[in-house]
């Protein structure tokens, strides 16, 4: 394994995630701004995950690297048995959508006083975090194996 072509890797990856993240939740980082910069006011952590912006966000990140990798299966086809695929590429996104999905109804469909927001808050947390996890280690081997090009 070639150190430095791991570390353009990471590094690419890195770059991917932060700008992604940037463009993907420039709506979120809008309500933050105006609302520390204009009105003084704290972050509304519970408007922001009872509205579902990080829920769309992540399901857009699965979902696109989903369909990039069922639309180009060269890049992962070599290296990683079919189960694997499978998993990675069908299980882990249908699973995902499937707790978005559940969570946004739950936040939606009912009065703000029913909602348990601690506990939607640390899910929302978990599908977020999992799903940078995801894109990193997917962006990551698909920017490696871009360098044997």
């Amino acid at each position: 394994m070639n150190h430095l072509r791991l570390a353009r890797s990471l590094g690419k990856s890195l770059l991917w995630s932060i700008l992604t993240s940037f463009f993907g939740l420039f709506q979120v980082w809008i309500i933050l701004l105006m609302g520390l910069a204009l009105k003084g006011e704290k972050i509304p952590c519970d408007a922001l995950t009872m509205g579902g912006a990080l829920l769309f966000f992540s399901t857009a990140i699965v979902w696109s690297l989903t369909i990039d990798y069922h639309l180009s299966l060269k890049t992962f086809n070599s290296n990683i048995s079919q189960l694997t695929a499978n998993i990675i590429f069908s299980v882990f996104p249908t699973i995902m959508f499937g707790v978005c999905l559940w969570l946004f109804t739950v936040c939606y469909g009912r009065i703000p006083d029913e909602i348990h927001s601690d506990f939607i808050s640390s899910i929302e947390q978990a599908v977020f975090s999992m799903t940078i996890v995801y894109a990193f280690i997917i962006k990551t081997f698909d920017f490696y194996k871009e360098e044997y090009k």
